[in-house]
């Protein structure tokens, strides 16, 4: 069969014109054609195949590029010849149905290397080639083999098991120049790994005897010679622990399973004994002792692996080099160096290539034994007055034979008293069998033997000894040869404990005043070891008159908790005692040491304390009672009492005995007296005795008393006199005077609202329904004399609010509903102006006379754009009106007007604020109130001038002081919870603020000074 390149180049050969010639016929129609160009990369020159419909295929060869001219339109197959070294390029596919089109060939050169494996010592052996985990080869090698097409890499090849031969180690070959070489030589592994063979030397009588591993037993014969067949093992233990149990350091490959072979046993079978240590040596290896010398051992292996590094176990330190097969193992322990006293420090472990019959040489060694306790965490517990067992496993090594003797003893070795055991001492034989271990040192590899056989042994507690802990040893004695297991011994005794909660070691206190009980003790008791039963509680270091009440608790198994109740008498002698709650039951006792104090007699006091106005007494309920059996005088004080404020009344008070006593302490007041809030102390005193209770006394300004039940409205006449309308019946105005007899003036029927007049007297409206002859509603405005209480009335044509009165005696009011108007009404000649048409957005609110005799009213509505606020401002003679929109606030619930401008309170997007309004310019400074007054329940109700030009604005929660030039605020007046104030205020002459107020006790008025 042709190859693909045969192929194309047999192609090549044809003639063109022969290719054409077979295509077309004289006279046949024109086919219409097309050019492919084939270009190739990666290789210099390469033979390349063009096919499709309608031709014969094409082939030629191409170097770099090359054109196929006058294709029939089409779809054409390009492929490239193969070439040796490189990746042939995948086969591409051309379309010329439109016209013409390339394509392009790439070659990528393929960089391999070669391996040449030679074996040795064996006619054929399986190996393994690798790189990494990907394995390149595995197979047999038979004389030399040749691995062409492999990367160039570092490659491990790894020689497989051969029966009886021991294969060489595994080689690393460096490929990376494109050759390597592996020449593998296997040896002989003389003994089968699973035998031990052998001759016993420095021994006489060995004959017939017999000599045994821990899992066979062989004969030896007449001239000392054995072989010994190693069973396979089923115990196996992973080569990664010796990593983890005091022999850090070792690298482990494959996770193997092994188990070391261990010692071997020489038996005499005619009874006789013999013993010793028995060493096998290598028969290439010259006997000596220390270091240089070389002993044998065997490890056993479920499948191959290697353990490298370095250990230490111990004392000895130990250079580990194995690499195991699959069954047993033969190695070399060969010793490095030895301690001043010929012991072993430093071995080296490597596995041995060849094993000869080796020669095992004895030696004589003492016996010893070792004893482990069949006790949980090494603890017991025993009785006192009792006894319990312990079980005991006796090992034996190399033919032990004597008497042990048996105690128990603590840390020093010293016998512990009340514990005692038996037996006290035991016989110990041998069953004849020796163990075999290494003569060289202490090589823990090969270990010991060891024999066991179990006893029990009764440990008891004498009737007297403590409940508790007993730290010791149980120690087992033998000549030189010793055994000391731990063994810890919790000695019970049914009883209990008795504790207060938070009141161990003594430390606790407890305080009782006579006359008194304290069960506020929390207290339990701890039954320990069975106990059950009642416990008799009582107290020890008391004094007289001092008990403790329910004194028996019936305490069940485990914890019981209880109050106890302390009791001390009336005349119980004061003082600090050293004191013991005792329990008792039977022969038990149990204590809880403790400090009783007992209070003195004294006495407490309380105060329901009231506040205090300047210029007045305030009586404040004071309770003095008796404690502890006191009786006696008290006397009164108070620290920290603000000034100009006193004691008065009933300073010294008589006090029963278990008694109390209530009296009313007077506190006064000066007229000066300090205002506000102080933190006071009154204080009782007697002899001995001085208590005290803290009290917050308030002082207030001083106050008026209005001689009515209520107040709803405040106002001050042109003398400087506070009047207040107090609503109860119809009405009543009363100018309060202080010191002197109140003006009261009685109101008709009908009140509607008051003001101060510019000249000076009280002014009201009132409104009464008349039913005959005209059943129509009648309209006045009243004038009160300031002086003498006297009433003018004038009738009004219409309805009047937002009353206003000038110095001339003429009334300003607004009348109507959907379009109210602004009157002034002349008293003087008895008739109405109509002054303007209030605009549309006014519904009722206030009107105010300006300082400057103009009057100013506010309104708000709200559009499409928010809230519109409009001062205007109305001439009071002409009427002529001057307006000024307010920007940005809405909900204006008061204002005040100054000299061509005004100042209002409401809300914008900042907050409360308090801003003034010049008219005509329409400019503004806005003033936000302190943030704790912002709320809405906090809202201004009034806005009023003082005589210094300074605003103050008032509420019925609230006084604030604002000064326009400096732009700040004062609070002058906090809410106080037992006051209730007016709602309405008026600016007093000088930089005072009258307003009344009502509570339980009347109506009053107070003066606001800053």
């Amino acid at each position: 069969m042709n190859t693909l390149s045969e192929t194309l180049r047999a192609v090549a050969l044809l003639p063109l014109a022969a290719i054409v010639g077979a295509c077309s016929q004289p006279g046949a129609p024109t086919v219409p054609t097309a050019n492919l160009t084939v270009n190739v990369t990666g290789v210099p020159t390469t033979l390349v195949s063009v096919s499709g419909s309608g031709i014969t295929p094409l082939a030629g060869d191409v170097t770099g590029s090359k054109t196929f001219s006058g294709l029939p339109r089409g779809a054409y197959t390009v492929t490239g010849a193969d070439i040796a070294g490189y990746t042939t390029p995948a086969v591409r596919q051309a379309d010329l149905s439109g016209g013409d089109a390339a394509v392009t060939l790439t070659y990528v050169k393929v960089d391999r290397a070669a391996l040449t494996l030679s074996v040795k010592g064996v006619d054929r052996a399986p190996v393994l080639v690798t790189a990494g985990s990907t394995v390149l080869y595995g197979g047999d090698v038979t004389g030399d083999l040749v691995l062409n097409d492999l990367p160039r890499t570092s490659v491990t090849v790894t020689p497989q098991a051969v029966g009886g031969r021991l294969e060489p180690e595994p080689a690393v070959v460096d490929l990376t120049s494109g050759t390597g070489t592996a020449t593998l030589t296997y040896l002989d592994a003389g003994i089968p790994g699973d035998h031990l063979q052998g001759t016993l030397q420095s021994w006489t009588g060995v004959s017939g005897k017999t000599i045994s591993s821990p899992y066979s037993t062989t004969t030896v014969g007449t001239d000392g010679r054995f072989d010994l067949q190693l069973p396979p093992v089923m115990n196996a233990y992973d080569l990664n622990d010796l990593r983890y149990f005091g022999c850090g350091g070792l690298t482990v490959t494959d996770n193997v399973r092994y188990r070391e072979f261990g010692p071997v046993y020489y038996v005499a079978t005619d009874g006789s004994i013999n013993y010793g240590l028995a060493v096998e040596r290598p028969n290439d290896v010259t006997i000596k002792s220390g270091v240089g010398s070389e002993t044998l051992t065997r490890i056993y292996a479920d499948h191959p692996g290697t353990a490298t590094g370095v250990t230490g176990c111990g004392p000895v330190r130990a250079s580990v080099n194995l690499r195991l097969r699959t069954g047993w193992n033969v190695v070399r322990i060969h010793v490095d160096a030895v301690d001043a006293d010929g012991n072993v420090t430093a071995v080296t472990y490597t596995t041995s290539p060849v094993v000869t019959a080796s020669t095992f040489a004895f030696t004589k060694t003492s016996g010893s034994f070792n004893v482990g306790l069949d006790a949980p965490y090494g603890s017991l517990s025993v009785p006192a007055g009792g006894s319990t067992t312990v079980g005991a496993t006796i090992s034996t090594f190399n033919d032990f034979t004597g008497t042990v003797n048996v105690d128990y003893v603590d840390g020093l070795g010293q016998p512990v008293p009340g514990i005692t055991v038996s037996p006290t001492s035991f016989e110990v034989k041998s069953d004849g069998t020796i163990a075999a271990a290494s003569s060289e040192g202490k090589i823990g590899a090969l270990g010991l033997r060891a024999l066991g056989s179990t006893r029990t042994f009764t440990v008891s507690a004498s009737a007297d000894s403590a409940r508790g802990i007993r730290y010791g040893t149980l120690r087992f004695r033998s000549g030189a040869a010793t055994s000391t297991p731990s063994l810890t011994l919790n000695v019970q005794r049914s009883g209990f404990d008795l504790y207060f909660s938070g009141f161990y070691n003594g430390t606790g206190k407890l305080t009782i005043g006579p006359g008194e009980s304290n069960q506020n003790t929390y207290a339990y008791v701890d039954a320990y070891d069975g106990f059950q039963g009642k416990v008799t509680l009582t107290l020890e270091g008391a004094p007289s008159g001092v008990s403790v009440s329910s004194p028996v608790v019936n305490v069940g198994n485990g914890s019981t908790s209880f109050y106890p109740t302390f009791n001390a008498a009336l005349g119980t002698t004061p003082g600090s005692y050293a004191v013991k709650l005792v329990g008792t039951s039977g022969s038990v006792r149990a204590e809880v040491p403790f400090t009783l104090v007992v209070l003195a007699p004294t006495v407490t006091v309380s105060i329901a304390p009231k506040p205090v106005y300047q210029g007045e007494t305030t009586k404040s309920v004071v309770t003095v009672a008796s404690k502890y059996g006191f009786s006696g005088n008290v006397n009164l004080s108070a620290v920290e009492l603000p000034a100009g404020v006193t004691l008065s009344g009933a300073t010294t008070v008589a006090v029963p005995s278990n008694g109390e006593i209530t009296v009313n302490l007077g506190i006064s007041a000066s007229v000066d007296a300090t205002v506000g809030s102080t933190d006071v102390q009154l204080v009782g005193t007697a002899t001995d005795v001085s208590v005290s209770a803290n009290f917050t006394l308030v002082s207030r300004p001083r106050r008026l008393a209005t001689r009515t039940t209520s107040v709803s409205k405040t106002l001050l006449d042109g003398d400087g006199n506070p009047w207040v309308f107090d609503p109860s019946n119809t009405g009543a105005f009363v100018k309060v005077v202080s010191g002197g007899s109140n003006l009261k003036v009685t109101v008709d029927a009908g009140y509607v609202d008051a003001t101060t007049g510019g000249d000076g007297n009280i002014w009201y409206t009132s409104s009464t329904y008349v039913y005959s002859p005209t059943y129509a509603y009648v309209y006045t405005v009243v004038r009160i004399d300031r002086a003498t209480g006297e009433k003018t009335i004038w009738n009004l044509p219409r309805s009047a609010s937002a009353v206003q009165v000038d110095a001339r005696g003429r009334v300003y009011y607004a009348s109507g509903y959907s379009q109210a108007a602004l009157y002034r009404y002349d008293t003087s000649t008895s008739s109405e102006t109509s002054l303007v048409t209030l605009p549309s957005s006014y519904y009722g609110g206030p009107v105010k006379l300006g300082p400057d005799g103009n009057l100013y009213v506010v309104t708000s509505s709200y559009g499409s754009s928010g809230y519109t606020s409009t001062v205007t401002r109305v001439n009071g003679n002409t009427g002529v009106t001057t307006t000024a929109t307010v920007p940005g606030m809405s909900n204006i619930s008061s204002f005040l007007p100054g000299d061509g401008f005004v100042w209002v309170y409401g809300y914008t997007s900042a907050g409360a604020r308090l801003a003034k309004y010049v008219l005509g310019a329409e400019s503004a400074n806005s003033y936000a109130l302190p943030s704790a007054q912002t709320y809405s329940s906090y809202s201004v109700d009034d806005l009023l001038w003082d005589a210094t030009g300074k605003i103050w604005t008032v509420s019925s929660s609230y006084a604030l002081l604002f000064d326009p030039t400096a732009g700040t605020f004062k609070v002058v007046n906090a809410y106080e919870p037992e006051r209730s104030f007016g709602g309405s205020f008026a600016a007093a002459a000088g930089t005072g603020l009258w307003y009344g107020w009502g509570s339980s006790d009347g109506a009053w008025l107070t003066k606001l000074v800053p």
